[in-house]
């Protein structure tokens, strides 16, 4: 998780590649994580590398296996519009 936490902080700084360098770095460190771990350092990676459809969709698993995450359920929702799909599932 710490890799991943560090390239979103490089990606909110600009600093594109080193955020991608650190996201992939965490995406293979995952394979030992439990579930809930792996779709959200999945869905931040998705983030960084600007693949916002399976970001949305490693977020809305995210969403399904513990619905009371108001962070992801937030970041789901941005996501939704970002590509103008207002009509998705309900959050």
């Amino acid at each position: 998780m710490a890799y991943s936490k560090l390239a979103q902080s490089y990606h909110s700084l600009g600093f594109d590649d080193k955020a991608e360098q650190a996201s992939l770095r965490a995406v293979t460190l995952s394979d030992s994580l439990p579930t809930q771990e792996k779709y959200l350092i999945a869905a931040n990676h998705n983030v960084i590398m600007n693949d916002t459809s399976a970001a949305i969709s490693a977020y809305e698993k995210l969403a399904l296996g513990n619905p009371n995450d108001a962070e992801a359920q937030f970041t789901l929702a941005g996501l939704y519009e970002q590509v103008s799909n207002y009509n998705s599932q309900q959050l």
